[in-house]
């Protein structure tokens, strides 16, 4: 495998990516602001220099890059395989009561090629993050997956995939890694510390949290942070809370507040919380949320990887880089050093992180306020090109 990667400030002219293009690739991953998603002519630039390639990513609220974070920026990461067996489905959301079935349809498209891994990209404001995965999952079982919800900084309701058919607000993607010379490793952590007693959830629909231990949400959540509430608007990003499971074990699974909603006494999370479930509030601090991404790091180096090019794929959420605030940048020049020269770093800031808290023997999670990475090598073939899969929704 060998990857070439850029990033640009505006949208680039065609002799700007002469770099990318000589090393004619068959996947390109492609993580932007907004902003340039929103200028069709991204796409129009990319399919013509880039014919046979197939074009992933979406939109972010702030790339990750060997450099550190950068925003409003376009990066681009050019992959070439020994043996590009690539496979990828589209699936168009319009409602999250049909979030199942589209993750259902995703893993269906998917499953003739025979994926060793797949990864994910999702859109929040019109998709259930927690049922589309959990579509995939039944349509793909044991299968790894990793990816993101993708974001931008500032409206929940915008943001945008890119696959091999356009840029869409609506599409979600999933990419499949079919090679069985392919090598993945995938690890999350987060950093949050648990405090509190443990409460049963007795009353929730989907993610909107009304009642724990038969008390109103709201009040209990109020009752125990006290000030913190009412001195900042985003005070609640400091506090999140665990899904634990049936034995009140931790999971590593974390669910960030997204809104407190005084009409109705209930707490709207980033994700479905099941009825009967059991949760524990989080709190953090800069220094363990820096500590948090540099286990993830951790977690995925575990996994010998081939030698020559890698990816690191690093998914940060952005609650993370608000809670964070001007520290933001600690958590990256933390774990830079941490992967090699033959690294090449591509990430971004999201609204939800698909992978396994438990790192690769674990089950494939939505988290939220969760650093992953995922590490994608490739063990070098001679037997020449290999074929390409390729499927269109």
């Amino acid at each position: 495998m060998k990857i070439k990667q850029q990033s640009f400030s505006a949208l680039p002219e065609p002799g700007d990516l002469i770099l990318l293009s000589s090393l004619a690739p068959d996947l390109l991953l492609v993580l932007a602001s907004l902003e340039f998603f929103k200028n069709e002519a991204l796409y129009t630039l990319l399919k013509k220099t880039f014919p046979s390639a197939l074009l992933i990513g979406g939109s972010s609220a702030g790339n990750i890059g060997r450099n550190g974070l950068t925003d409003d920026s376009l990066q681009i990461t050019a992959l070439k395989f020994d043996d590009p067996q690539l496979a990828w489905a589209c699936a168009k959301s319009s409602d999250p009561s049909f979030s199942l079935a589209l993750g259902i349809t995703l893993g269906e498209q998917l499953a003739p090629h025979s994926p060793q891994h797949v990864l994910l990209f999702a859109h929040r404001h019109n998709t259930s993050a927690h049922r589309l995965l959990a579509g995939v999952k039944k349509a793909l079982p044991g299968i790894s997956i990793s990816g993101c919800v993708v974001s931008n900084p500032a409206d929940v309701t915008r943001s945008y995939t890119i696959d091999p058919n356009g840029m869409s607000e609506d599409r979600c993607i999933a990419l499949a890694f079919c090679s069985p010379q392919i090598r993945i490793s995938n690890g999350l952590s987060s950093g949050w510390r648990p405090f509190g007693p443990t409460r049963r959830v007795t009353r929730s629909e989907g993610n909107i949290l009304y009642e724990l231990d038969g008390e109103s949400a709201l009040c209990l959540y109020r009752r125990y942070l006290g000030h913190p509430l009412d001195e900042s608007p985003n005070a609640w990003l400091l506090y999140s809370f665990e899904l634990l499971d049936e034995q009140r074990r931790e999971t590593g699974r974390i669910r960030a507040v997204q809104r407190l909603d005084h009409s109705n006494g209930s707490l709207v999370l980033a994700d479905d919380i099941p009825n009967g479930c059991y949760l524990r509030l989080m709190h953090a601090s800069a220094n363990e949320l820096i500590n948090g991404a540099e286990a993830a790091v951790q977690h995925a180096l575990q996994t010998t990887m081939p030698s020559g090019d890698k990816l690191a794929l690093v998914v940060s959420c952005l609650g993370r880089r608000i809670v964070m605030g001007q520290r933001v940048e600690d958590e990256i020049e933390v774990i830079t050093p941490l992967f090699g020269p033959d690294y090449h770093i591509a990430g971004l800031y999201s609204r939800g992180e698909f992978g396994a808290p438990n790192g690769n023997s674990g089950e494939c999670e939505i988290l939220n306020e969760t650093m992953g990475v995922t590490l994608i090598g490739e063990v070098a073939t001679d037997t020449g090109d290999g074929l390409a899969a390729r499927m269109s929704a």
